[in-house]
């Protein structure tokens, strides 16, 4: 007796589809006419299918590579979505660590920067203490007028007039005449 065979879609993890082909043949349940199944419908459904094998790939990497981490069921669209977020959060991380080796990059040189001025200041401090002080070494106009005199008696000149020495400031620390 002949029975009219019904129409069955079959979907199982591609990794498992021998094993399912062979234990379907080796029942002599079914017929298998793989090129039969086409339309909307079966395009739909291997894109879920493939969603889903990526979802269990994702799932089986991130058990392998975590410690102890509490499991727990996700959706197939849940795990997808993570991983675009991890993906971001990949790039993202990059970009920082890019800005990070930049910024350090820019430190360095504004540190050796900082580190002249410091050796120069101290250069202008030291040119400081072996100049002329007022306060230490006397008021530049008066001793400016007696060396002249003193030079003027020793040279036996008679000064009629002596003019005033001029004083002129760089800064407060630095001045000439």
């Amino acid at each position: 007796m002949i029975v009219k065979m019904k129409h069955l879609d079959l979907l199982c993890v591609a990794e498992e589809g021998e094993n399912t082909l062979r234990a379907l043949r080796d029942m002599g349940a079914v017929h298998l006419d793989l090129a039969a199944a086409e339309g909307a419908e079966l395009t739909a459904a291997k894109g879920a299918a493939a969603d889903a094998e990526k979802a269990v790939r994702l799932i089986l990497k991130a058990r392998e590579t975590t410690e102890a981490v509490e499991h727990r069921p996700h959706g197939v669209s849940e795990v997808l979505a993570l991983e675009a977020e991890r993906s971001e959060l990949k790039t993202l991380l990059e970009e920082i660590k890019k800005e990070i080796r930049k910024l350090r990059t820019e430190l360095k040189g504004l540190q050796e920067k900082q580190q002249q001025a410091d050796r120069q200041k101290k250069n202008w401090k030291e040119l400081a203490a072996q100049s002329w002080q007022p306060k230490r070494d006397g008021d530049p106009e008066l001793l400016l007028r007696q060396i002249i005199e003193a030079a003027a008696r020793k040279s036996e000149l008679k000064l009629n007039n002596l003019g005033s020495v001029r004083l002129t400031r760089v800064n407060q620390d630095f001045s000439f005449a």
